[in-house]
C-alpha cells in the first residue's frame, strides 16, 4: 500500500465558528461541500477536489474550492488529521 491509502480524520477546529459558517450556506451548496470534504479524507487531490496550498495566509494552510465557497483547513500528516477551520463565500474570504 502506498501513500494513496492514507486516511485522514476530519476534525472541526472550532464548533461554534464552524456552525455559524455552515448555517449561512444554502442547503444545496452545503450538500456539495460536505461531499467534497469527505473526499479530503483520502487526500486524493485528483479525485475531483480543487485544493490549493495558501501562501501569506496566517490562519489556514489550504483551501478547498466548491463553487463560490471556500473551506479553509490545515493538514497534519504526522497525526493523520485534517482540521476544518471555516466555510466562507469567496466574497467574504478574499
Amino acid at each position: 500500500m502506498g501513500k494513496d491509502s492514507v486516511k485522514y480524520q476530519l476534525i472541526i477546529f472550532d464548533e461554534r465558528v464552524w456552525r455559524r459558517d455552515v448555517d449561512r450556506v444554502p442547503k444545496k451548496q452545503l450538500d456539495r461541500i460536505v461531499e467534497r470534504i469527505r473526499l479530503l479524507q483520502s487526500w486524493s487531490v485528483s479525485a475531483g477536489v480543487d485544493v490549493k496550498a495558501l501562501q501569506h495566509y496566517d490562519s489556514a494552510d489550504f483551501r478547498l474550492r466548491v463553487g463560490a465557497y471556500r473551506v479553509l483547513f490545515n493538514k497534519d500528516d504526522e497525526r493523520g488529521e485534517i482540521h476544518l477551520l471555516r466555510v466562507l463565500h469567496r466574497s467574504k474570504l478574499y
